[in-house]
């Protein structure tokens, strides 16, 4: 299994890792042309809500944060914004421009504070089946990728604290592309990272964003209902399936493996 930056070569579909050059799915519409084929090599997860419990958390910071700057915003529009890089959420919760100072300080207040909550929850993150079930796929042969919305920093923060970190191959942050989801952008360079073509790697996600990359990065799709994402809007984004729990992501990726529940 290739290491984590692992570079493969002769690859037309590998994404430049040059920041500052727009990848070629910058404007978030084609979908690759490689098409999905063959057994799945690769999972490209999302991390919050589809491997760490962490909605609940990360809206109620949202929540404290903005009411801290003078804006009240209903828990169900809060909860709507997760999965989307927090510049982005704050912007659209209070009306503003990306750029304004309003954001950039409510930003900072809630990396400070989830910064703290998250060490303190640490082992707890995980949800139920995650832990087995990502050694039953490893065990498998099969290379593992986080692609998050979260910077780089924040998500290894996030696997360092939950005992993840160990699990995954790769992480990609929103931090190390030119487009976030739902751009491929993410899940191309966690393919890149893992050398492994697009067509054989599978995205499980809680989120439409987590759909709409994976399908426009020309892997399959899986999503999971006890994230933020409900079935209905899950699979009009492009979902495949939608189950209800991780040991049936596994059960998904291992089809037949009469010996995937047990490492």
């Amino acid at each position: 299994m290739p290491a984590p930056g692992t570079q493969c070569r002769s690859r037309p579909w590998l994404l430049r890792e040059d920041h500052g050059e727009p990848s070629r799915f910058a404007r978030n519409t084609p979908v690759l042309e490689e098409s999905v084929s063959g057994s799945v090599e690769a999972v490209v997860f999302d991390l919050d809500g589809t491997v760490v419990d962490t909605p609940d958390l990360i809206g109620r910071i949202i929540g404290v944060t903005a009411g801290e700057l003078g804006y009240s915003v209903a828990p169900a529009v809060v909860r709507s914004t997760i999965g989307t890089p927090l510049v982005v959420s704050f912007a659209q919760l209070f009306g503003l421009p990306a750029d304004d100072r309003r954001v950039a300080a409510a930003v900072a207040a809630y990396r400070a504070r989830f910064d703290v909550q998250v060490v303190e929850h640490g082992s707890k993150l995980p949800f139920r089946g995650v832990v087995d079930g990502l050694a039953v796929l490893r065990a498998r042969g099969l290379a593992l990728a986080v692609a998050t919305s979260r910077i780089l920093a924040s998500a290894r923060l996030v696997l360092d604290a939950s005992g993840l970190a160990g699990a995954f191959d790769a992480v990609v942050g929103y931090d190390e592309v030119a487009n976030g989801k739902p751009a491929a952008d993410t899940a191309l360079l966690a393919a890149r990272r893992l050398g492994v073509a697009p067509g054989r790697c599978q995205v499980v996600g809680d989120a439409v964003g987590d759909m709409l990359m994976g399908v426009r990065a020309g892997m399959r799709t899986l999503g999971v209902s006890y994230g933020v994402g409900g079935v209905d809007d899950l699979t009009a984004a492009g979902a495949r399936r939608v189950v209800g729990d991780f040991p049936s992501v596994v059960a998904d990726v291992l089809p037949g493996d009469s010996e995937r529940h047990s490492p």
